[in-house]
Order: C-alpha cells, then structure tokens, then sequence
C-alpha cells in the first residue's frame, strides 16, 4: 500500500490537560453526545486491555451499503496507534501519546466508501506495559426514509 492511501488526521493544536479525572468526564461527557447525536446514527463501541506492541481488532462492524463513516471517538491509558480500516484498506490513522490520551476526530463530510464494507477500529499498543484503550465508531445511515 502507498503511503498516499492512507489518510492522516492531524493530532489537535488546542491546549493539552493531563488530568485523568478531567479526561473520564470528557469522554463521558463525548459519549452521551454521541450516543445523542441523531436517530440514524449507528456508533459501535469496544474495548480491550492490550498488550504491549499487541494490535488489536477494538470494533468490527459490517456496514450496510446505505452507512457512512463520520469519525471515532476514544481513550486509552497508553501510547498507541488507531487504525481504522474500510475491507482490507487502511483509510484513517490516528496516533495518541502521553500529551493526547484521545483519539477524538469527526469527518465535517461523512465517507460514505465505508458503505456495505467491514470497517475495524485497531489498535497497536506502543506503551511498555498493558494498557486498557476504548473506542466509539461513528457512523450515519445515509438514506433516511
């Protein structure tokens, strides 16, 4: 595969906070957002505790041909490596680190190449030590009726 095939989503530039307690109120705060955010959306949720240099499958979901990828939405107490792939291609990667715990994107235009594919959220664990990592897959059905 090139490295043209695989899409990149900047890690953000907004300010960092490492508070552990600040991080678990966000994500909660993130997953009553999503799992409010609309009748039609269809968001898949996983977790694993992974070992170290381990990759992991976090989210298989078989799409349908009418659902679109809007983005995902995560945490882990690691460093790690979030891939999420549409068949057997690699479309989107996502890096977390010390100084962002939080795999957090939303595509402004849902792709809609994920339709009527397995799409999978993975991760490789990079930390030195077994780590727990958490992902939501954010979908939207296209066709609403």
């Amino acid at each position: 595969m090139a490295d043209s095939d695989v899409r990149i989503q900047p890690e953000s530039t907004g300010p960092r906070v490492d508070s552990d307690s600040f991080t678990r109120a966000s994500l909660l705060i993130e997953r009553q957002r999503v799992e409010s955010y609309d009748a039609l959306a269809d968001n898949t949720f996983g977790e694993a505790s992974v070992a170290p240099a381990a990759t992991v499958s976090l989210v298989s979901f078989a799409a349908p041909a009418d659902w679109a990828f809007k983005g995902i939405v995560g945490g882990g107490e690691g460093d790690g490596l979030f891939e999420v792939l549409f068949g057997v291609t690699k479309e989107y990667v996502v890096r977390i680190d010390g100084r962002n715990r939080r795999p957090d994107f939303s595509l402004d235009n849902p792709d809609a190449t994920a339709g009527g594919q397995t799409v999978d959220v993975r991760i490789t664990n990079n930390a030195g030590s077994t780590v727990n990592f958490e992902v939501t897959l954010l979908g939207v059905l296209l066709n609403n009726g």
